[in-house]
């Protein structure tokens, strides 16, 4: 069989568009291979909160998720803050998984509620969980 040049260009246009479609497939399933998903619980000291639990959804190697809670001391004097996290499930998730926050230090006034950003980092090497969990405990602290 013999094919012109029109059928040529057709054929290796769409060969090239095959081509493509298989890389994006595989590129996806990478992609969706290495979703991970995140929840925590957070306990406060001296704190009222206005939330229990966070659901930090799905989260890719490499991505920073950005959450905001309201916190306001419950104490009489102002509070400085403090931060850890703990009860890592897996155990090694916190050697991919890191948490910072916004607070920059400065006293809180009692019965005030204050907006925080929790910024949670998976670096890009994390291997083998798909599936993570820690607690945060947030503490006053006379300032």
């Amino acid at each position: 069989m013999k094919f012109g040049l029109r059928e040529k260009i057709v054929l290796t246009s769409f060969l090239a568009f095959l081509a493509l479609c298989i890389v994006d497939l595989v590129l996806t399933s990478q992609m969706q291979q290495r979703t991970i998903t995140s929840s925590g619980i957070i306990r406060t000291v001296d704190l009222e909160i206005d939330v229990a639990t966070i659901d930090w959804g799905l989260i890719e190697p490499n991505e920073t998720k950005t959450f905001t809670i309201n916190v306001k001391p419950t104490g009489t004097v102002p509070v400085m803050l403090s931060i850890n996290t703990s009860n890592w499930n897996p155990t090694n998730a916190s050697d991919f998984v890191s948490l910072t926050w916004n607070y920059t230090g400065v006293a809180l006034q009692p019965d005030v509620w204050y907006a925080i950003e929790l910024h949670l980092y998976v670096a890009a090497d994390i291997e083998g969980i798909e599936t993570f969990s820690f607690d945060i405990t947030i503490i006053a602290s006379d300032a």
